[in-house]
């Protein structure tokens, strides 16, 4: 992945020059980012990452994520969705929640993003075809126990292995917070709108 070709941006997410991956981590540049979280009803999906990844290997995360690329669009991240998982999505099966800054600095990697959040709605069976030097797994909680998770609860998988706050990206917490809140909008609206259509 070394040799992809990224564009930093402001915080204004004004271009200011195009870099390798590499530099764009070591100097710490904003940068845009594809997020897409799968879910259900009331559940949301998240990956656990390869154990063989360079970065939070074994940790959970988004269901499907990457960078931009300096001549991609939003909308052009869907092909992480193909590629990590095996789904075939349209742009307009996305649900926007907007773009949210996230910031994660460790030692020796700072990760600056505007990320394009995006929902996409799964049917009751979907079928994942994982990439596995990126994913290991793909596992589902409901929305409550995936707020007590990042809000530092311990929870259990569907798998039978607890984890905790620990066991998550280290996505900054306005980031995580704007998410849930956006998962729980759709929620609403959901129930609103077939609530609705039961009446009629």
């Amino acid at each position: 992945m070394e040799h992809e070709l990224i564009q930093a941006v402001d915080g204004n997410r004004r271009p200011i020059g195009i870099f390798p991956r590499a530099e764009i981590h070591r100097q710490g540049f904003l940068h845009e980012t594809f997020h897409c979280w799968l879910v259900r009803r009331g559940e949301v999906f998240v990956q656990i990452r390869s154990a063989g990844k360079k970065d939070f290997p074994g940790l959970l995360d988004v269901t499907a994520a990457g960078h931009l690329l300096a001549n991609e669009q939003p909308e052009d991240g869907i092909r992480e969705l193909h590629e990590e998982l095996g789904l075939k999505v349209r742009p307009a099966d996305l649900i926007p929640l907007g773009v949210i800054r996230d910031d994660i600095e460790l030692p020796g990697f700072i990760d600056r993003e505007w990320a394009h959040v995006f929902l996409l709605p799964v049917p009751e069976r979907v079928r994942f075809i994982l990439q596995k030097e990126e994913v290991e797994a793909v596992e589902r909680l409901t929305l409550d126990q995936f707020a007590s998770l990042v809000g530092g609860s311990v929870v259990r998988l569907a798998n039978g292995r607890s984890v905790s706050k620990t066991d998550v990206v280290p996505h900054s917490d306005h980031y995580l917070e704007q998410v849930i809140k956006g998962m729980r909008d759709r929620v609403v609206r959901e129930w609103t709108e077939r609530s609705s259509q039961s009446e009629s």
